[in-house]
């Protein structure tokens, strides 16, 4: 590291030059102001500048020093004899690396000295932060600006910040949107709750919320949008899983995607679809039954003009009277504005192409055009018995051709006839061998068409059916979900009658207790009806809420003064999961009845761990009185403990218990079993 060292006394310079070189630093020495100046701004290699205040000459220090920092920035640290308020402010105007008086001893002035190289760098890693901190923000704002879908920022379903696109898609104005609840982009109210249940029940479940669902803009166009939302927990939040209303209440990105030109997609083809299938809709040979219908005419027109090209014919695709579906694909002058260019012609060619396109089973068609008189042919296209199209080529002519009775028709459709003549001239020759050919190649396609048109039919019929078939499973398994609950909420309510007309106490705790078994069945349907998957669960979930149902019912009663849940995140078969949530409200219960006497407080605990075997742990746990000594929780003729273990033997699972003071309980599956339940049914 080198040193400025200024100081105008030769002899202090000498010794401070001497202090300095044995704390390791490499000194160059400065005697004015202007020397200081030359130096700290030229020479690259000084890492610090120690500066005398008082130079005895016209510059001193502190202007010295604001001069170098106005070129480059460098650590610059006051030495001096005067201790004077006033000099001691000027200088820390200047800047703030320290202020040494000399004859401090060089304790102080190496201290001072490595104070002044810490700050420094300190400084440097702040503005290198701020930089990359800039840096980052304009990169994410230009990504933003950038970004074809609407991003933004989101609390309490409330939009805090959007990117430009986001307002595209809305049409609010920034401060019509901003900062404002986004029901306004709903059409119901209804639709408003549903969004927002699946995007926050989504989060919580993996992380990121998916929905589609439309968007009612400021001019009261509707646009369909695909939104996604994630999760911005803080950093203590980080270490927890959130809840939905913990994601709604906090800080959380979103994307939206326009999907309007795949939801037409969708739309069209379900229209097509319907078309094909609806109750009184065509049958297979039925009067409606279109070519449109059953394929992508974009894809055809690149099928027909691809043919035309490769064999030199014209080509074109009409109903089964003639009417044109396609645009026409290399037609001649002399047809395409010419004979179709008037009444007569135009209504011949249509003609024409009803005959030629009719359905033979044995091959092609091929024949003078009933109109023009060019050589043409086609095959028709048939969905089962019924003509769907014609699919037509030609306007060649050959060696046989009659060209004066072609050169004649000009006067019967009342064209101009050298006009008529100069386009004759121009229509392409093909032996009437190779024209077979091409002919025979068309009615390969047209019959492959045919029999994909059949297919499409069928398998739009099939795919409607089966969808009507899973919404009707799906709409009988709602009812019975919601029967299963309400009958579940009467048995409660009857319960609840019966404990309300009972003086009996040991009544009362028995009805609480069957209240409550029912209770954590109506949980398990209440959480399946939820979930997208309705054979599965979360059964970190279900327990916890198993747990929160005891404590309500039995925990102030007892004198419980702290309720521990550790619940790692688990998924289980829907199967697997009432029976663990019976086999823990039982525990629970007994350890809220017996554990804690005469209302003597303590603590319970319940624990659920998936270990690295892949077997699953269960556990409840007090600091109770413990078991009684005569009792014996595998031949308990109790019904709670019956149930425990009936229960248990049901999973397939292991028991296990101690009593010291306190008691624990454990019920293990192990991995079989677990895969085991699932895949049973």
């Amino acid at each position: 590291m080198t040193i400025l060292l200024v100081e105008d006394s030769a002899v202090i310079a000498l010794v401070e030059q001497r202090q300095l070189e044995g704390f390791g630093y490499k000194v160059e020495l400065a005697a004015t102001g202007e020397e200081a100046v030359a130096i700290g701004i030229g020479r690259a290699d000084i890492d610090l500048v120690l500066m005398d205040v008082d130079l005895g000459a016209a510059m001193d220090g502190v202007r010295a020093a604001e001069l170098i920092l106005e070129k480059r920035e460098l650590p610059i640290v006051f030495i001096s004899s005067h201790t004077e308020q006033a000099i001691v402010e000027r200088t820390e105007r200047v800047t703030s690396y320290g202020f040494v008086l000399k004859n401090s001893g060089p304790t102080v002035l190496e201290a001072s000295l490595k104070m002044a190289f810490r700050l420094h760098d300190a400084y440097h890693a702040i503005e290198s932060r701020e930089r990359s901190l800039a840096e980052s923000a304009a990169r994410m704002e230009s990504t933003l600006a950038a970004a074809p879908v609407g991003i933004g920022t989101i609390r309490d379903r409330t939009v805090l910040d959007a990117n430009e696109r986001y307002l595209q898609l809305t049409g609010f104005e920034p401060g019509e949107q901003l900062g404002k609840p986004t029901r306004m982009l709903f059409e119901s109210e209804e639709e408003y709750l549903r969004v927002g249940e699946v995007l926050y029940s989504g989060c919580a479940e993996t992380g990121v919320g998916e929905v589609e669902t439309r968007y009612r803009r400021r001019d009261g166009s509707f646009v369909d949008v695909l939104i996604r939302l994630a999760a911005f927990p803080s950093s203590a939040q980080r270490r927890i899983k959130l809840t939905k209303d913990d994601i709604i209440h906090n800080l959380a990105t979103f994307s939206v995607l326009d999907i309007s030109d795949r939801k037409r997609a969708e739309r069209a083809m379900e229209s097509r679809v319907l078309a094909l299938t609806e109750p009184g809709g065509p049958s297979l040979t039925g009067e409606e039954l279109r070519f449109e219908a059953l394929f992508d005419l974009d894809e055809i027109q690149q099928i027909q003009d691809a043919f035309s090209s490769a064999t030199g014919v014209a080509s074109i695709i009409t109903d089964a009277d003639g009417r044109p579906i396609t645009k026409p694909s290399n037609f001649t002058r002399l047809c395409d504005s010419i004979i179709r260019g008037t009444d007569i012609g135009c209504a011949n060619c249509m003609h024409s192409d009803a005959m030629l396109g009719r359905m033979n089973p044995d091959g092609p068609l091929m024949a003078s055009c009933l109109s023009g008189g060019l050589l043409d042919g086609g095959a028709g296209i048939s969905v089962g018995d019924k003509h769907i199209a014609n699919w037509l080529i030609g306007q060649v002519v050959d060696d046989d051709t009659d060209f004066n009775a072609i050169k004649s028709y000009a006067a019967l459709i009342g064209a101009d006839q050298a006009d008529f003549d100069a386009a004759l001239a121009e229509v392409p020759r093909m032996s009437g061998e190779t024209f077979s050919k091409v002919c025979n190649a068309l009615f390969v396609i047209a019959r492959q068409l045919s029999t994909l048109a059949y297919r499409n039919v069928q398998q739009a019929r099939a795919i409607v059916e089966r969808n009507k078939a899973e919404e009707e499973k799906d709409a009988l398994y709602r009812e019975l979900k919601h029967r299963i609950k309400n009958g579940m909420a009467l048995m409660m309510g009857l319960v609840d009658l019966e404990a309300g007309r009972s003086k009996e106490a040991a009544v009362h705790k028995a009805l609480s207790a069957t209240r409550a078994r029912i209770e954590s069945l109506a949980t398990l349907y209440d959480l399946l009806s939820g979930s997208a998957n309705p054979n599965e669960i979360r059964l970190d979930e279900y327990l916890g809420r198993i747990a929160e149902v005891v404590e309500s019912t039995f925990a102030e009663a007892v004198g419980v003064t702290e309720f521990r849940l550790d619940m790692e995140r688990y998924t289980i078969s829907a199967r697997a999961a009432a029976p663990l949530a019976l086999v823990l409200m039982e525990l629970l219960t007994n350890s809220l009845k017996y554990a804690f006497p005469e209302g003597r407080g303590g603590i319970v605990s319940v624990a659920l761990k998936g270990e690295t075997d892949g077997a699953l742990s269960l556990s409840v746990q007090d600091d109770g009185v413990g078991l009684p000594a005569d009792f014996d929780p595998r031949t308990s003729k109790g019904l709670g403990m019956e149930l425990i273990r009936m229960l248990v033997l049901q999973l397939g699972g292991e028991l296990s218990f101690r009593s010291g003071p306190g008691t624990r309980f454990e019920v293990r599956l192990s991995a079989e079993r677990i895969r085991f339940l699932a895949q049973a049914r």
